[in-house]
């Protein structure tokens, strides 16, 4: 099925690990931004931190993709914290690639 995102809409997801993660969409401009925070369920106290992906084309007809995972220090998150998510952000972006390529 097909997910409908709306502002302030609230989301959960369940990782394989049985880790879960909630939030709320932040920020929604289709086609170009979507801003979600972001929250593991079962920490405390709670670190919400925001994650924004923004989509531009690019003049030879690509499409570039940036995510950003901020808010690590308003959250009270350490350098390892953030450093262990870039980790994984790097490896999911790498999966997304991967999965684009097929399909391109």
């Amino acid at each position: 099925g097909q997910t409908v995102m709306k502002p302030n809409a609230r989301k959960v997801r369940r990782l394989g690990d049985g880790s879960v993660i909630s939030g709320r969409v932040r920020a929604l401009e289709p086609g170009h931004r979507l801003a979600y925070s972001w929250a593991w369920a079962d920490t405390e106290p709670v670190e919400e931190t925001l994650v924004t992906w923004t989509i531009e084309p690019l003049p030879d007809g690509g499409t570039e993709v940036v995510l950003e995972h901020n808010g690590w220090v308003e959250a009270g998150s350490n350098e390892t914290t953030r450093n262990d998510h870039a980790g994984y952000w790097e490896g999911y972006l790498e999966d997304l690639v991967a999965v684009l390529d097929e399909e391109a």
